[in-house]
């Protein structure tokens, strides 16, 4: 009979646990749109997040669209920002997959970056297509000798409409917590506008 009780009390907690993250999310979203440059896209967004930077490049051969936002200052963690970045396939670049190899050299090249590591690599649809998405992990040591923190970052890879295209949701915690909750909003409401 104890172990009986026993079993169904280890049940209704992991169902508990299970349950917790989808019920602890109270994160209030809005729409956010962009329709500059090359690549026009939409996805909601958690309320606060601004849009703090922008890079746009026409040249035939090489045009990108990236634009970065971030939570109010108030809030915001180092490392937290929302990512979107759409580039032209080139030689180097020909698709999404290829696009995440070099993203990897590059994090793992940083002089301010160290234990670069893939924690979990798995496939999401965005925009109606199949994406290659991973969550990782860094840490930074900032240049003036501040104390050095992790950052998580969940993204999302695909090919679509003619571009690469890489969303990213990155958390610097103390604890691990990695944003799967505002990665999932995003990429479930992602959307190519052209």
């Amino acid at each position: 009979m104890r172990r009986g009780l026993t079993a169904v009390f280890l049940a209704a907690l992991t169902l508990t646990v299970l349950a917790l993250p989808a019920c602890a999310d109270k994160t209030v979203y809005e729409p956010f749109a962009w329709a500059e440059g090359f690549a026009h896209f939409s996805f909601d967004r958690p309320q606060g997040y601004e849009l703090t930077n922008k890079y746009l490049t026409s040249d035939p051969g090489s045009q990108s669209t990236q634009i970065i936002l971030t939570p109010p200052s108030s809030t915001q963690e180092m490392g937290s920002a929302i990512t979107v970045t759409a580039v032209e396939p080139n030689q180097l670049t020909p698709d999404a997959p290829t696009y995440l190899d070099m993203a990897e050299l590059l994090y793992k090249n940083q002089k301010n970056l160290t234990d670069f590591r893939f924690v979990q690599e798995y496939s999401v649809t965005v925009a109606g297509v199949k994406a290659e998405a991973v969550l990782y992990c860094y840490t930074i040591k900032p240049a003036d000798g501040s104390t050095a923190y992790t950052v998580y970052t969940r993204g999302a890879y695909f090919d679509a409409a003619g571009r690469i295209w890489a969303i990213n949701v990155g958390a610097g915690t103390k604890d691990g917590k990695d944003n799967k909750s505002v990665f999932d909003r995003i990429t479930r409401t992602f959307k190519i506008l052209e």
